[in-house]
């Protein structure tokens, strides 16, 4: 059976990308992101925002280029797997976090122009969001 754990999402980063080198010997790279994904509507007579944030974790090459090229306002395109996350705080309090395990991310294309993260290894090619 095809693995159906996957979600296309446009966002925007709210958090300055972290790189770091994990994995021992092998020092593979990983960036950690905040993002926030808002939906605007009308509730009774008042607009509403209904936010929700994801942590996004790329690897490898991905992670060099998301955190060189990404920063606080970025609105992206992300491509990735699922995985919720929950633990208990130092206070008690049962904690959850979705994360994003991006396999692309793409700069979204706001008002119709173009802007590709320089050495895209897709080239620019958006087919995935077809």
């Amino acid at each position: 059976m095809a693995d159906l754990n996957t979600i296309t999402l446009g966002c925007a980063v709210v958090t300055e990308p972290e790189l770091r080198l994990v994995g021992g010997g092998k020092n593979t790279s990983m960036c950690r992101m905040r993002v926030a994904y808002n939906k605007r509507r009308k509730r009774d007579d008042e607009w509403v925002d209904d936010k929700s944030y994801f942590t996004v974790i790329t690897w490898g090459e991905l992670a060099d280029m998301t955190a060189g090229n990404l920063k606080v306002g970025s609105q992206v395109i992300i491509q990735g797997a699922l995985k919720q996350n929950e633990w208990v705080d130092k206070e008690g309090n049962k904690r959850n976090d979705v994360e994003i395990t991006a396999n692309q991310i793409a700069v979204s294309l706001p008002k119709m122009q173009r802007q590709l993260i320089p050495d895209d290894p897709t080239g620019g090619d958006l087919s995935f969001l077809d």
